[in-house]
């Protein structure tokens, strides 16, 4: 039996480069960078104030500027639930996995041209064809297995 993994230095490294962003990116408010306890799945505080966590009133902060009223709207339009949101929006977290990939992804959802940029390199892309009507990517997430045995036919 394999011992379970005690190194943290990979998330440790993690929270530091994200404090370290918090501290001196242009894109949050001086009161933003305020280090902020991390708001779990029950809305409750998960511990003290963290500097790789916003301020709970800032959580949408999380959210790059040239994505963030896009993600919101298009969350709120298809009622996609956010990992431990707060307030209707992202999590506060700094390193929320669903958030990061939001910040990656969104400005693909409307233009295809970018995840020809992004991936063209490394898989043969033909075209990008929408997912549904004006939508090349989908952030929603899905949890059902059917999904992955049915693409495996």
């Amino acid at each position: 039996m394999t011992p379970p993994v005690t190194d943290n230095a990979f998330r440790d490294q993690n929270r530091a480069d994200a404090a370290t962003w918090k501290a001196s990116t242009s894109t949050l408010t001086d009161a933003a960078r305020a280090p902020g306890p991390f708001i779990g799945s029950d809305g409750g505080l998960g511990g003290g104030a963290l500097p790789f966590c916003l301020p709970r009133q800032y959580a949408n902060f999380n959210l790059l500027p040239d994505v963030r009223e896009q993600a919101l709207s298009l969350f709120k339009e298809l009622a996609i639930p956010w990992h431990n949101g707060i307030d209707g929006g992202p999590n506060n977290h700094l390193l929320d996995s669903q958030v990061q990939c939001v910040n990656a992804l969104a400005r693909m959802v409307d233009d295809p041209d970018r995840s020809v940029r992004a991936f063209g390199g490394f898989l043969d892309i033909a075209e990008v064809l929408p997912i549904e009507p004006e939508r090349h990517v989908d952030l929603r997430v899905h949890r059902s297995s059917r999904l992955l045995r049915r693409g495996l036919r």
